[in-house]
């Protein structure tokens, strides 16, 4: 069955945005499913190290996932809709999508637990992407993981904030070249919630049609700026060492030692003594050494820090 789906893009409403989703029906005939998952070009059974065997496949930007007690819909809106994430679905899209599916599937989707929501936003800012990616050190409790030096992202567990250059993407995969060249610098960033969607959102259980109530989507907005907000920024610090007392001393040394090796190179410094610091004593030195190093900026570094807040702050203010 092919799946038809007919959007109106709606300017105004360009900034709602979602990215994947996976959503985890809890009513469904394992051998339909099963059967319907072999017709795909891309099935596939694998058996884990527990025995348990799964099998997935694919229709375009929708991925199935079935075990013997579970089944798993994982989709990419804006992919689904549009072929790219450069546009942003308006999410009254999402009832489209959702009916589309329960036809193809047979299944519930409405009702269904949703296990995984990333909201995201391609940036057009006034520099090249990178200047921005430097810009973002550190984040409590959070993995930082550097890609080529083109994409930042901080892991927590199963959520992340991810920061990379969306116009290299479309460069890679040559799509879109007259968006490219009418705005080249792009700046995607995009949120993941996985762990904690029930605390973080306040709610019993989160379900797939619940993704189109205005109060979910201005939680899930505020999610996505406070991804953002955790993040500890740096500018380029002065080099000058500053003597007149001893809390100004510590604090020049600090920023110089970031100025000269990088913040990169000094966290992983500190991650380096995991054998004799613990979790904890890392994280508490981390957050001092922000605390010391006001990093006075050089003028044109603070520039790019207040465009990108503003930008976000815009978007979340602007998108509910």
């Amino acid at each position: 069955m092919t799946i038809i789906i007919t959007i109106t893009f709606i300017q105004k409403m360009k900034y709602k945005m979602f990215d994947t989703i996976t959503i985890k029906p809890q009513y469904f005939d394992h051998s339909k499913i099963s059967a319907l998952i072999d017709t795909l070009d891309d099935a596939t059974v694998k058996f884990r190290k527990d025995g348990t065997m799964l099998k997935t496949g694919s229709k375009g930007h929708v991925r199935l996932f079935l075990t013997y007690g579970t089944f798993s819909v994982n989709l990419n809106l804006n992919k689904l809709l549009y072929g790219t994430n450069e546009i942003d679905a308006p999410l009254s899209s999402l009832e489209d999508v959702l009916t589309s599916l329960e036809d193809w599937l047979g299944v519930d989707l409405h009702d269904a637990p949703v296990s995984r929501v990333d909201i995201g936003q391609t940036i057009v800012v006034t520099e090249e992407p990178y200047k921005y990616l430097e810009l973002l050190a550190y984040c409590s409790r959070a993995k930082k993981i550097i890609y080529k030096g083109e994409t930042v992202a901080f892991v927590n567990g199963s959520n992340e904030a991810l920061f990379y250059d969306k116009g290299l993407e479309m460069k890679a995969k040559k799509v879109r070249p007259l968006t490219l060249q009418q705005n080249p610098n792009l700046l995607r960033f995009e949120a993941r919630l996985k762990k904690g969607i029930k605390q973080t959102l306040k709610v019993p259980k989160l379900t797939a049609g619940m993704l189109m109530q205005s109060d979910i989507i201005e939680k899930l907005l505020t999610f996505w700026q406070n991804s953002y907000l955790k993040i500890c920024k740096i500018v380029r610090p002065q080099a000058n060492i500053d003597c007149s007392d001893t809390k100004s001393f510590i604090m020049s040394l600090a920023n110089h030692a970031v100025g000269t090796l990088g913040i990169d190179t000094v966290l992983n410094h500190i991650d380096a003594e995991s054998r004799k610091l613990t979790g904890t004593q890392r994280h508490r030195i981390k957050q001092k050494l922000f605390q010391l190093s006001s990093f006075n900026t050089d003028g044109s570094t603070q520039v790019l820090l207040d465009e990108l807040s503003e930008k976000i702050q815009w978007i979340a203010a602007n998108a509910a």
